[in-house]
């Protein structure tokens, strides 16, 4: 039964797509581009622009880019990428809650959000809330946790975003109903 059904998906796709081919050839000639011709009066401004813009150029000296000072604004010394490719490691799974602890002795529970090449990003809440934690201020590696009181947090805080919708819920279906809210 499945066979069938993908040739016939199969045949309607290449169809459609061989007719779309088809359509989109165009004559060489109409795709070439057509010569133009210039008389020396704009030939003359052109050169007297490109001439004024290089002589702006010059006396305005430009740096040249550096993307890579971007990246990282300080070098990691090898602890710090140790401690960088070990939160490398545990941040594979969003679910899942790690304890770091930092320099100035305090500790942050949470899942690991992002993580970039300087710090990583730890969500401690529902709603985005979180801290941003430099390479530099970890203690030591981060360490997962059950942390069944964060769960248990998290969960309160859906449990009372669904009962503040429910309670939400009969209001705005009069204001829909009345016209005062509309598509």
């Amino acid at each position: 039964m499945l066979r069938p059904k993908i040739i016939r998906i199969a045949a309607l796709v290449s169809i459609s797509l061989c007719g779309t081919a088809v359509r989109a050839r165009v004559p060489f000639e109409e795709i070439a581009p057509r010569p133009r011709q210039v008389s020396q009066e704009k030939m003359a401004a052109l050169v007297s622009l490109s001439t004024e813009a290089t002589l702006q150029q010059d006396a305005s000296p430009r740096r040249a880019h550096r993307y890579f000072f971007r990246k990282l604004r300080h070098p990691l010394t090898p602890a710090d990428v140790s401690l960088r490719e070990s939160v490398r490691s545990l941040g594979t799974d969003p679910h899942h809650f790690v304890l770091c602890d930092l320099k100035n002795g305090s500790e942050v529970t949470g899942a690991i959000g992002s993580i970039g090449e300087e710090g990583f990003y730890v969500k401690t809440g529902i709603l985005g809330s979180g801290h941003s934690i430099s390479y530099r201020d970890l203690a030591a590696a981060p360490r997962p946790v059950a942390a069944v009181g964060t769960h248990l947090k998290n969960g309160a805080e859906w449990a009372g975003f669904v009962a503040l919708g429910i309670a939400l819920a009969p209001f705005f279906l009069v204001l829909g109903m009345t016209g005062v809210i509309q598509d």
